[in-house]
């Protein structure tokens, strides 16, 4: 067993693309008619989000599966990361108790556990309550509301990390753990149309979007990524990005034809569509995957792109972007709503004045806020990372050029 840790592949382009995501789906959230009804697609950059993780987290252990300490490493590492932040917004959250008087239940605790994805979110008999927006209200009586609906994809992260670094490190063959990962794909999609077609509940859709199984298929397509990379073909693989995002794009176009034109289905393009909850994930899924290697490939116009300084910097504070943004969607709206109106303007809950405003606020107080958490608050634990584990990261970039050179 090795006692070294290697150093870690780090791709400065794939800040840029975490910066896409999660601008995708904060437009998805604040602006939703910004684009037709058949055409609102910020939602997947939640889908590139879980091919990212799988990719990376994947590579990660792979690379560490034979070294001592790997267990210990990878949880100190992920940990540092992922609970400073989200366990002090709950935190937070919780101390405002006594002045915001939220309205709390036990199915609460899903959230700190981590199984607020497995919960439906609409509560049993209350088909107006739904768990995710936290309700209460300010000492005047104003109504007020703070929205935890984005944290399911948390969730599905933090379970992938308590899974999946078993099956890494106790088959460690990379031939071995390709075959996993190609049994798993199908399987999913599979489950998922079994499901489709034998539940009929209330609750189908939601066992179809957001429990970690539904969405596994997405982050084995990073893990297959990262496995194939490390493999004698790695070169020829890192040339299939466009390929395999043009055919993913293709597939996913005649699977909504079908859909709408023949099986007279719904043309929405929210997640929750029978025909993008099955096979549409799958497709969504590889597309992703082949962004991905073209965002690896230095030589590509999508590679120099993503390495745009502000798309990277945007990229390096995604986490707290995506954490905060939605947090506030309420309160912001009421903000907006008495900027209308002391401007004179009496403007509709939905008309493009107040939401363009509600968005605007939204995007600079959250930009503001995840900078200063990043700086002041994530950073510190950070530097722990570095401390406690003592794996440095090296540039990848220069690897891959070599390797295209010498194929």
């Amino acid at each position: 067993m090795q006692k070294t840790h290697q150093p870690r592949a780090y791709y400065p382009a794939l800040d840029g693309l975490r910066a896409l995501a999660v601008l995708a789906v904060f437009v998805h959230h604040y602006l939703p008619n910004l684009l037709p009804e058949g055409f609102r697609f910020g939602w997947v950059g939640v889908d590139v989000f879980f091919v990212l993780s799988g990719f990376l987290i994947t590579g990660i252990l792979y690379d560490s599966r034979h070294e001592a300490g790997r267990w210990r490493t990878f949880y100190v590492r992920r940990t540092l990361r992922i609970f400073p932040l989200f366990y002090g917004v709950l935190l937070l959250v919780f101390l405002l108790t006594p002045y915001l008087h939220w309205n709390w239940s036990w199915r609460w605790l899903s959230l700190p556990g981590y199984f607020f994805n497995v919960i439906p979110t609409t509560v049993p008999g209350h088909p107006g309550q739904t768990l995710g927006y936290l309700q209460g209200h300010l000492a005047n009586g104003t109504p007020i509301e703070l929205a935890f609906l984005h944290f399911w994809t948390l969730c599905v992260e933090e379970q992938f990390y308590l899974l999946w670094p078993a099956v890494v490190f106790f088959v460690k063959d990379r031939r071995m753990l390709l075959r996993v990962v190609a049994f798993t794909i199908p399987f999913i999609l599979l489950l998922r149309t079994t499901i489709f077609l034998h539940l009929h509940g209330e609750h189908t859709i939601f066992l179809l979007v957001r429990p970690t199984y539904a969405r596994a298929d997405s982050l084995m397509m990073g893990a297959a990524l990262a496995l194939l990379l490390r493999g004698p073909s790695a070169t020829r693989v890192m040339r299939q990005g466009g390929p395999l995002l043009g055919a993913s794009l293709t597939l996913f176009c005649l699977l909504r034809f079908l859909a709408i034109r023949v099986l007279h289905q719904s043309a929405s393009s929210e997640p929750d569509t029978s025909w993008i909850a099955t096979l549409g994930f799958t497709l969504i899924a590889g597309a992703a995957s082949g962004v991905l290697l073209l965002t690896l490939r230095p030589a590509t116009w999508l590679s120099r792109g993503l390495q745009w300084a502000p798309l990277r910097w945007l990229g390096q504070r995604s986490y707290g972007f995506y954490v905060f943004h939605l947090i506030w969607l309420q309160p912001l709206g009421l903000v907006a709503a008495h900027l209308l109106r002391w401007a004179g303007m009496n403007a509709p809950d939905r008309s493009y004045p107040m939401v363009g405003l509600q968005a605007g606020l939204a995007f600079v107080v959250t930009l503001a806020v995840s900078a200063a958490s990043y700086r002041w608050f994530e950073q510190p634990f950070l530097r722990l990372k570095e401390r406690l584990t003592h794996r440095p990261r090296q540039d990848a970039t220069q690897q891959i050029q070599q390797r295209e050179l010498q194929a």
